[in-house]
C-alpha cells in the first residue's frame, strides 16, 4: 500500500498553509511548526521510497 505519498503531500501543503498564513492565528512564531510538518513530509517520503524499493522476497519468507 502507498500510504506514505499521500501523507508526505497532506503534510507539505499544511507546513505550507501554516508558513503562509502565519500559523492560522494560533501560534506565536509559525516558523518551526511549519518546519516540522515539511521534515515530516520528507520522512514520510523516505519511508515510502524504502518501502517500494526492497525485494518482494524480502516481504514474504518463504520456509
Amino acid at each position: 500500500m502507498k500510504i506514505g505519498y499521500p501523507i508526505a503531500v497532506v503534510l507539505a501543503l499544511l507546513g505550507l498553509a501554516v508558513l503562509l498564513t502565519e500559523g492560522f492565528g494560533a501560534v506565536g512564531n509559525p516558523v518551526p511548526l511549519a518546519l516540522a510538518l515539511i521534515v515530516g513530509s520528507l520522512v514520510a517520503t523516505m519511508w515510502q521510497r524504502h518501502h517500494d524499493r526492497r525485494k518482494p522476497d524480502e516481504e514474504h519468507h518463504k520456509p
